[in-house]
């Protein structure tokens, strides 16, 4: 949900999430009132964009404020809001960030496997990473990829696994939201997950599976469709 809070027009509280910001806006000298007026709601996350655009880019100046109203650590997309999510992050840019302030700075934007995360953090210089859409539809790719970067020993989930992981993302929506916009907030997560399976497994593109899916409105129904939708291709995984 989206609250309009003063001159931070892209203010957002994210569920489960307490006390993080995504600043997505164009700066301007009220801004700094307004992290003074809220020093008794400290943020302890801060999460932005590069800047508005290419001429605007001012994370790491709101960074400096945010540091110093009480932050913890900052994430950074290595993107503008205008950009949304064309073209590439760009990692380098996070590098002033990293420079302007003394908290961990946390590199996001196109990190999708331990590659991708170690060049993201060696162009940056941040202290971490933040997985976003890389994740999607296979959550597991984090574990996955924390491994990796800190060379201890990962093992690959089996079928049975994955689909026991979204089946508990399925009841956890639910029970964070209730039935009726717990099964729609999750929807999305399952048409991404099939489509990682169909990916992974080789087998032909679920589209129609996955349009059922997203019409269904209980989790029952939901959890039920996808165990029969997989069932088919178990062999094939």
């Amino acid at each position: 949900a989206t609250k309009h809070i003063g001159p931070l027009d892209g203010f957002r509280s994210k569920a489960g999430w307490p006390f993080t910001a995504e600043i997505v806006l164009k700066y301007n000298d009220e801004d700094k009132n307004y992290w003074k007026r809220r020093r008794s709601e400290i943020l302890e996350k801060l999460n932005k964009d590069l800047g508005w655009d290419d001429a605007t880019l001012n994370a790491s100046e709101i960074a400096r404020i945010a540091e110093g109203e009480g932050a913890r650590m900052i994430t950074v997309h290595g993107r503008t809001r205008q950009q949304f999510y064309d073209g590439r992050a760009n990692w380098s840019r996070i590098a002033a960030v990293v420079e302007s302030v003394s908290l961990p700075v946390i590199a996001n934007g196109d990190i999708v496997d331990a590659a991708s995360a170690r060049q993201a953090m060696s162009e940056s210089g941040a202290t971490g990473v933040m997985i976003g859409r890389g994740a999607t539809g296979r959550p597991w790719r984090v574990a996955e990829i924390s491994n990796a970067l800190f060379g201890t020993p990962y093992t690959a989930p089996t079928a049975d696994e994955k689909l026991a992981s979204m089946l508990d993302q399925i009841a956890g929506s639910v029970a964070l939201y209730g039935e009726k916009l717990g099964v729609r907030v999750v929807r999305k997560h399952i048409a991404a997950f099939v489509d990682a399976w169909a990916e992974d497994y080789g087998v032909a593109p679920m589209d129609e599976t996955r349009g059922a899916l997203c019409r269904l409105e209980s989790a029952a129904a939901l959890t039920d469709g996808l165990v029969s939708a997989l069932v088919d291709n178990r062999e094939a995984a």
